[in-house]
């Protein structure tokens, strides 16, 4: 029973890891509008702007510019679900040895 504690609360606190980490804001060029100039590289006239990316390692929240307010996070921005898992992932991975090990010490 402790050992399924242990194991809980190393998800909760990689989950927690995952959600602060999402202030490790990197940039992709995203599609922010349809009314630039269309020429033969941009046939629809699409508009692009460097918008920001959270997560880390792994990123995945991502701002849709032309939805929500660009340049920060609102509420219907994409949230990939796989990169969120592989983040939580991660940290579990990374805290779980530690964890363990201070587990078969204290016994």
């Amino acid at each position: 029973m402790k050992k399924i504690l242990i194991v809980i609360g190393i998800l909760l606190l990689s989950f927690l890891a995952a959600i602060v980490s999402v202030k490790y804001e990197r940039t992709y060029s995203g599609v922010t509008g349809n009314v630039c100039d269309v020429s033969t590289g941009n046939p629809r006239g699409l508009c692009y702007q460097n918008l920001p990316r959270g997560g880390f390692p792994f990123s995945y929240l991502f701002d849709n510019g032309g939805i929500t307010g660009q340049g920060h996070f609102e509420m219907f921005d994409t949230i990939k679900v796989g990169w969120l898992v592989a983040d939580i992932a991660f940290y579990f991975i990374g805290k779980y040895p530690i964890f363990r090990t201070l587990f078969l010490v204290s016994n």
